[in-house]
């Protein structure tokens, strides 16, 4: 799956969080990687050898990077609110 900019700016609706029958990743490890921001390492529910990233500004509460197999998506030039 690839996610556009807009899809980062609401986080609870992207797949990942392990919800039965709606989610395609569940989170596996969360690591807090310096200057407000937050790694969390998502594993594939189809395929455990599969891994995921996001990073999320703890400030904001949005996702900022999402690193798949296929491509990396990236939010910026975005104003806080």
């Amino acid at each position: 799956m690839t996610n556009t900019p807009l899809q980062l700016l609401f986080p609870e609706h992207l797949p990942v969080w392990g919800r039965p029958s709606r989610d395609t990743d569940t989170p596996i490890d969360i690591e807090y990687i310096g200057d407000g921001h937050s790694l969390v390492l998502l594993k594939s529910l189809q395929d455990p050898a599969l891994r995921k990233t996001l990073v999320v500004d703890n400030r904001t509460g949005l996702v900022i990077r999402f690193y798949d197999s296929l491509a990396v998506t990236v939010l910026e030039n975005f104003i806080p609110f």
